[in-house]
C-alpha cells in the first residue's frame, strides 16, 4: 500500500519537476547533468508533454472500444507505433515518451479509476503553472494540491486525507499494516 501511494504522489510530481529542471539547466547539481539536454525535436517540451498526455488518453479510449481479446495488444501495438514514429518523425523526444511511460503505467497501480482521472488533471494543472511560472509556479502549485485535497470533502467517506487529516492514529497504522480479518485467520 505504501508503495501504491509513494508511485502514484511520483507520477504526480515527475513530468512537472521534470520540466522545472530542463527548462533552467544551470540550478542543476553536476550528478543531474544527464536530465538537462533533451534531443532537439520540433516541439517545445511543454507542447510534447501536453500531447503525449492526450495520445494516451486517445490510446485508452481506443482499447475501451476495442473487442476484449485485442484490447490490450492493440492498445500497446498502438503505442509502440506511434511513439516510435514521433520519435523518428522528430516531433516528440524519446526522454518524453520514457517519462509519459512511467506516469501512464504508474496510472494502472491505482484502484480507481476516476482517481487517476483527477490526478491527471491536477499533473496538467500543475504542469501548466510550473510552465507559466517557474519555481514559485510549482511550489504553489504543489501547495494548491495538498490544500485541496485536504479541504474538498467527497461524496462519501471523511476526506481524501483520512486518516491525516482528520487525525485517527488507529486507522492511519490500519492503512500501513494489515490486520487479520478476525483472531481466527492469524
Amino acid at each position: 500500500r505504501l508503495l501504491r501511494i509513494i508511485v502514484f504522489f511520483i507520477s504526480l510530481l515527475i513530468t512537472p519537476a521534470w520540466y522545472l529542471m530542463v527548462s533552467s539547466p544551470e540550478r542543476l547539481p553536476e550528478w543531474m547533468d544527464f536530465l538537462s539536454s533533451p534531443e532537439p525535436v520540433s516541439l517545445t517540451l511543454l507542447s510534447q508533454l501536453l500531447v503525449v498526455e492526450f495520445l494516451i488518453d486517445v490510446l485508452k479510449l481506443a482499447s475501451l472500444n476495442t473487442p476484449d481479446s485485442l484490447s490490450n495488444s492493440f492498445s500497446l501495438l498502438g503505442a509502440l507505433i506511434l511513439g516510435d514514429f514521433a520519435v523518428q518523425a522528430g516531433w516528440l523526444g524519446p526522454e518524453v515518451l520514457v517519462y509519459m511511460a512511467f506516469v501512464s503505467l504508474a496510472g494502472f497501480a491505482q484502484p480507481s479509476y476516476e482517481m487517476g482521472y483527477a490526478f491527471k488533471l491536477l499533473r496538467v494543472a500543475l504542469l501548466l503553472v510550473t510552465a507559466a511560472f517557474d519555481v514559485w509556479g510549482f511550489v504553489l502549485g504543489v501547495v494548491g494540491i495538498v490544500v485541496l485535497l485536504a479541504t474538498a470533502k467527497p461524496l462519501v467517506g471523511k476526506g481524501y486525507l483520512y486518516p491525516l487529516i482528520p487525525f485517527n492514529a488507529k486507522a492511519l497504522r490500519r492503512l500501513f499494516f494489515r490486520e487479520p480479518i478476525s483472531p481466527d485467520n492469524t
